[in-house]
């Protein structure tokens, strides 16, 4: 039964244990660290760029970034206003979509065009079949849902036009999206603008400048919960991606093709069909994004708002870029800049009588997102590396001595070089007047070679020279260039030159050996931690076995005394029992077998209660934290005094050999 039990579960406990590991040495890969640093870079890249705005509020704008930024979190924050979800969500998935195509080594910068057009499309039909009552309100569900659905597949098939043109034709994607971008512009102005052929009373009621305004109620699609469907989508959409490109053969090819097209290519990936179905998946995201910001945020196309292409739709590169181009960093990177982009209205209100009004809040949001798109530049910016590198050295004795011993180091190359140079100063004053001849006769031999060249590559010369004669005429020059040098060299010419180079080697070196001693003094403190942690958590195994058994023993001895007692007894039964039945004493027998049987059942009984209570100390300890060592009742101290104090010995060297101590 049991064994049964257990094959029918361990398929999908083998299947967790498996997918589980996967997922720690996905995280603890080469390529995981290298995305791990990525991700710090952008973290430390928005905290130096909110550190300089805030430098710019104060100086240039009198202003408390403290102040500042608070507003920002409380708008964001205002309960009851569901706009910045809505916000959220579409630079969510229109910014997955540009750091997919990016992963494929594709530059998506359609996605307005690709917003605009599924925009666009959605109007003309909500327009088109007269769902909306007086007020723009829209009760088809039905309709919506389509709707939604055919945005997805119109921003897949517009953003597959651009990759159709590189497959094919090798037209740049940059180029033809931009191009794309503005086509987008003039199909809405073409349909929507005054004068439109489909400009009339019947298809756009409620609005002189573009589509009717709508609002949508009731069913899923309702306004004030369909930001519900949309996180899951969100999220749905960014966890498959990341499961994707981190697990599955389709994934390594679509980077490959990204990375190395040859490569992919010769591992047989259809390079023409992955940049199309690239292009295309990062366009139906973008299409998407496009229904849910003109039907549930814009809730209209407005033809003089969008007279160029849509400017969301580039916030989405930035977003992508400080995301690292990962689905799980996007999110991330889209709910900072939402908070940016959404407070913008509510800070203008609040600074109305301040500069940071004219101007002045662009400015903060654009060098927060300038600096973050330079997130390469903290690649080597380690700043909580470098704090537990100089905790570790200052609790070091050793290092003192070390440190010492550079400077001191350091203080002797610098003196030696300053006598060096103080009588290179006195060779080179000395030989001056040699020093100036000598060069006089490079520059005239210099003068000499250019006026022969020139002659004789001159149209209207008699005597032309060839191009391997002119090489010649070169190395001559070089050959005697190099003796006049050398004679430069022996009266000392360059000699404060070469002191000065030995100088910075000498210096570079003393400061290659003292990084080199503190990054072995930091691995030696790591080692010491993991080594004392070690010792502790060895310490307590012992003391956790001792006590154990200490309170095994204990019961054990007080039943062993009933147990000893209930065998005597059994044993005096049979021989009664014997003797009753050689005398055919039935019922004596019948007596004594009754009692003898209790008997039996009190010893196994006995055995019972010793194994339920040993397997109850066992799992009581299992989980058991550390003992603390001060206490003078500590059981460790009356059981088994060799362990403890040998521990202590053993923490006490290496705390000495830390610090430096002998």
């Amino acid at each position: 039964m049991n064994s049964t039990a257990e094959k029918t579960t361990n398929p999908v406990l083998s299947f967790f244990k498996n997918f589980w590991s996967k997922v720690k040495k996905g995280v603890n890969a080469d390529s995981a660290v290298s995305t791990r640093r990525k991700a710090y870079n952008s973290i430390w890249s928005v905290v130096f760029g909110i550190f300089v705005s805030s430098v710019v509020l104060l100086l240039f704008f009198q202003t408390n970034p403290f102040e500042f930024f608070t507003q920002v979190v409380k708008a964001t924050t205002n309960k009851g206003n569901i706009d910045w979800v809505y916000i959220f969500i579409i630079y969510s998935l229109a910014s997955i979509g540009v750091g997919f195509s990016f992963k494929t080594g594709l530059f998506n910068i359609g996605v307005a065009g690709q917003m605009s057009l599924s925009g666009v499309i959605c109007f003309a039909l909500i327009n088109k079949s007269n769902v909306i009552d007086a007020t723009g309100v829209i009760k088809s569900q039905g309709l919506v849902f389509a709707i939604m659905l055919l945005s997805i597949v119109i921003g897949f098939l517009y953003a597959a036009i651009a990759g159709l043109c590189k497959a094919f034709f090798n037209i740049h994607e940059v180029v033809s999206t931009i191009l794309l971008n503005w086509v987008a512009v003039y199909i809405g102005s073409f349909i929507f603008g005054s004068k439109s052929p489909f400009n009339n009373d019947f298809v756009f009621a409620n609005s002189p400048t573009g589509s009717a305004t709508i609002t949508i109620t009731g069913g899923l699609f309702d306004k004030d919960s369909f930001w519900i469907l949309g996180i899951v989508l969100v999220a749905f959409v960014a966890l498959t991606l990341y499961m994707i490109f981190a697990f599955t053969s389709l994934g390594y090819k679509i980077k490959m093709n990204g990375l190395n097209k040859d490569a992919s290519s010769y591992a047989g990936v259809n390079q023409k069909l992955t940049t199309v179905l690239s292009l295309g998946f990062s366009g139906a995201l973008a299409g998407l994004a496009g229904f849910i910001h003109f039907v549930y945020k814009a809730k209209q196309y407005d033809v003089v708002a969008l007279s160029s292409p849509l400017p969301l739709g580039f916030d989405t590169i930035a977003i992508s870029l400080i995301g690292i181009n990962s689905p799980i960093g996007i999110l991330f990177s889209s709910v900072f800049y939402t908070m940016l982009e959404f407070s913008r209205i509510e800070l203008i209100g609040y600074y109305s009588t301040s500069g940071v009004k004219e101007g002045g809040i662009d400015l903060v949001v654009g060098v927060i997102i300038f600096t973050s798109a330079l997130a390469v530049m903290f690649t080597n910016f380690k700043p909580i590396r470098k704090f537990r590198m100089w905790i570790a050295l200052l609790t070091q004795k050793v290092y003192k001595g070390h440190y010492a011993t550079y400077k001191e180091k350091v203080k002797t190359v610098k003196e030696n070089t300053k006598k060096l140079l103080d009588e290179a100063k006195l060779v080179y004053q000395k030989n001056k007047p040699k020093y100036n001849e000598i060069k006089s006769k490079i520059k005239a031999l210099e003068n000499e070679v250019l006026i022969k060249v020139k002659l004789g590559t001159d149209k209207k010369s008699q005597t032309k020279l060839s191009n391997h004669d002119i090489e010649k005429i070169f190395q001559a020059l070089a050959k005697q260039k190099s003796v006049l040098n050398q004679e430069l060299a022996t009266y000392g010419y360059f000699d404060k030159k070469d002191i000065k180079n030995l100088k910075n080697v000498k210096l570079t070196q003393l400061k290659v050996e003292l990084n080199k001693i503190q990054e072995d003094l930091l691995d030696n403190y790591l080692l010491i931690e993991s080594r004392l942690i070690f010792l502790r958590e060895t310490y307590d195994q012992k003391h956790y076995k001792i006590v154990k058994e200490h309170n095994l023993d204990q019961f054990k001895n007080e039943l062993f005394y009933l147990y000893e007692d209930k065998k005597q007894m059994i044993k005096n039964h049979k021989l009664e029992l014997k003797k009753a039945k050689s005398e055919s004493n039935n019922e004596l027998v019948a007596k004594l077998t009754s009692e003898l049987n209790k008997l039996n059942e009190e010893l196994a009984k006995i055995k019972s209660d010793y194994a339920i209570y040993r397997k109850d100390i066992l799992a009581s300890y299992k989980g058991i934290e550390t003992v603390d060592n001060s206490n003078s009742e500590n059981p460790i101290k009356t059981i088994n005094q060799d362990i403890f104090f040998a521990y202590k010995e053993k923490v006490k060297l290496i705390e000495s050999f830390a610090t430096g101590g002998e």
